[in-house]
């Protein structure tokens, strides 16, 4: 009998080993704390065995720890009576040893497991890949394929759109949030708007490029089918500009704009020629001094204009107020809310938290933790965390797909 502070580890320092057969004693099944799991996790075994090529174990569930298994090609596991119950150890051990074997050739698993449920289990998904950076996004994809033959985005599309967008590369993501609004009925001209006034150059060029790899078609020409009049111009303009995002700031030519733009809104000429291309050509000075004069308008397309405007002049105050209306009301609008975290979580997320705190005197988690709930809740709310080996991160993944979770 274990006291509860004594552990077992066992550690097998052998070069030249080429077969492990491992028995463990069955212990009575009236005993309380083997019903719970208790003296799996207290064993830990170690095996440091390069020439390791068969691994048999029976009836426990340890902690197993394989290096520098290359050679390893055979791998029995026999486990009987499983108490899954609330222990989520028994998960991360299946998970680890799973990891560690993934490229034997021969493998049979016979284990009856107590406490089994079918389905995805969301929220180990989120924990995977919601704690995870773009670049370790993207080689999570791209392990899980040479694994699986499978792309994991397709997996995500159907199960997880949340996270679905956020394991997405960046430009494809604005690419799919870009043809999702143009596709519905009556499109969103703001969530365009705020893709693409916010946007390097550069960036703007790759979502225009991803979305035709995506759907064979280009983002100009799907926004030119279902918009039209003024909106049409000014979106087109928007999306196919390069616009200037330096530093370096011509003050006489930025002047001379920025007369341009207050003489057409006072004059209330706003489908003005030079309004589409000062505000699709420049971010200075000409656009502060426009956001000084216009209004929020009483059409779409001056709607549009302000909104523009805005998220040229300060797109951190614009997102603030998108928060802000996708929080505050009956009901989250859950797309706003999605878009916003999932683009600029990456890029300026807590500048925008600062600013909604100094808005509305509540910090922005705290809104969003009342506001939702559930496994989008705990999606919204996931922090990043690093140093976790990305193959074993897949093969995790992967088991979180299969039609059974701990």
């Amino acid at each position: 009998m274990f006291r509860d502070d004594e552990v077992l580890n066992l550690t097998i320092p052998a070069p030249k080993l080429k077969r492990v057969q491992m028995r463990f004693c069955a212990v009575p099944e009236d005993d309380p704390y083997a019903r719970d799991g208790g003296y799996e996790y207290k064993f830990f075994v170690n095996a440091n065995a390069p020439n390791l090529e068969k691994f048999n174990v029976k009836y426990l569930l340890a902690s197993y720890s394989l290096k520098n298994v290359k050679s390893l090609s055979t791998v029995e596991l026999k486990f009987k009576g499983l108490h899954v119950g609330e222990n989520l150890y028994f998960a991360d051990r299946i998970h680890k040893l799973f990891a560690e074997i993934v490229n034997v050739k021969y493998l049979s698993i016979l284990a009856s497991i107590v406490g089994l449920r079918w389905g995805t289990d969301e929220k180990a998904i989120i924990c995977l890949l919601g704690h995870r950076n773009a670049a370790q996004r993207k080689e999570i994809r791209v392990v899980y394929e040479q694994l699986y033959q499978e792309d994991i985005i397709k997996r995500l599309e159907s199960e997880l759109s949340v996270v679905y967008h956020w394991t997405l590369d960046p430009t494809d993501c604005d690419a799919v949030l870009a043809n999702l609004v143009i596709k519905k009925p009556e499109c969103n001209y703001n969530v365009i708007i705020e893709i693409f006034s916010v946007r390097c150059p550069e960036e703007l060029l790759a979502v225009r490029k991803s979305y035709q790899l995506h759907y064979k078609c280009s983002l100009e020409e799907d926004l030119a089918q279902c918009t039209n009049g003024d909106i049409r111009k000014l979106l087109v303009a928007l999306v196919t500009a390069y616009r200037c995002d330096g530093n370096e700031i011509n003050v006489k030519l930025a002047n001379s704009e920025a007369n341009i733009l207050q003489d057409a809104i006072k004059d209330e000429c706003f489908n003005h020629e030079e309004i589409i291309r000062i505000l699709s050509t420049e971010m200075t000075m000409a656009t502060l001094s426009a956001s000084n004069f216009l209004e929020d308008g009483a059409n779409d397309f001056q709607k549009a204009l302000h909104t523009a405007v805005r998220c040229l002049n300060d797109h951190k105050k614009c997102f603030e107020k998108v928060l802000r209306k996708a929080i505050i009301g009956t009901g989250t609008n859950e797309d706003a809310l999605t878009r916003v975290i999932v683009t600029r979580e990456e890029k300026d997320l807590k500048d925008i938290m600062e600013v909604y705190y100094k808005k509305n005197s509540v910090p922005l988690e705290q809104a969003v933790a009342q506001d939702t709930s559930g496994d989008y809740k705990t999606f919204l709310l996931s922090p990043y965390s690093v140093g976790k080996e990305l193959r074993s991160f897949s093969v995790q993944i992967r088991f979180k797909f299969t039609k059974f979770y701990l």
